[in-house]
């Protein structure tokens, strides 16, 4: 399926009165965030990596089990992703008195910045085969 252009607004929880409009984000564009972070994430990975390989040689399950589940949970944590690419292409709108661009966008203090490509990447990742069950299991009403 095509992703929509249609933007969804969104209120800033710390700045009463404040929204922003945000679209969600193709698979290339999230592609493009994730590798502009892994750039400068490389070591942190190595070493997670390598505790992942670590746990799996002394054949320790539990172990094993625990950097799985840190890896997943970091498979869509903003810090996985480049903040200003997925600002870029995802801002639409907000209330500020100025247009949303480049120059704008990097005026945004860091904790709306970090809120609201969170917003962004939360309205584009996938939904897993469990949530798609959760969505369209029929409602047995009382």
């Amino acid at each position: 399926m095509l992703i929509d252009n249609v933007p969804v607004q969104r209120d800033i929880p710390h700045e009463p009165g404040q929204w922003i409009e945000i679209r969600r984000l193709s698979w290339l564009m999230l592609d493009e965030a994730k590798k502009r972070q892994a750039a400068t994430q490389r070591e942190d990975m190595k070493a997670l990596g390598a505790e992942f390989v670590a746990a799996i040689m002394r054949g320790n399950q539990d172990e094993e089990a625990r950097v799985r589940r840190r890896l997943r949970e970091q498979e869509w944590d903003v810090s996985q992703f480049d903040m200003m690419t997925l600002l870029r292409k995802g801002l639409a709108g907000w209330s500020y008195q100025t247009d949303v661009n480049a120059d704008s966008i990097g005026q945004l203090d860091p904790i709306t910045a970090e809120w609201a490509a969170g917003e962004i990447l939360s309205l584009s990742r996938p939904i897993s085969a469990d949530e798609r069950k959760n969505v369209s299991a029929p409602s047995t009403g009382s």
